[in-house]
């Protein structure tokens, strides 16, 4: 249950990700084969999918999530120090 606890948190930017990622490379693997091409595609859609269901259920079940790219830990939405480097004027 631990490798799919890392899913779920990562599941917003991957549920971006593997989409952009797949539309670079459906055109290249289509040219070397139609199947592998297809398969591909519809993995991704699985994949995803999964993906979607497995966040939708987190938010029911637990809230809303935050996902900070960047950031050391990805519900992290203030960066580290940022008190110490911006005082009031």
């Amino acid at each position: 249950m631990m490798n799919l606890d890392a899913l779920v948190v990562h599941s917003p930017v991957l549920i971006i990700a593997i989409p952009l990622l797949m539309a670079l490379l459906t055109p290249l693997i289509g040219r070397v084969s139609e199947r592998g091409r297809n398969v591909l595609v519809i993995a991704s859609l699985v994949f995803v999918s999964f993906l979607v269901f497995l966040l939708a259920r987190d938010i029911y079940l637990n809230g809303l999530r935050v996902y900070t790219l960047g950031a050391i830990s990805p519900d992290l939405t203030i960066p580290e120090n940022y008190s110490h480097l911006h005082k009031p004027l």
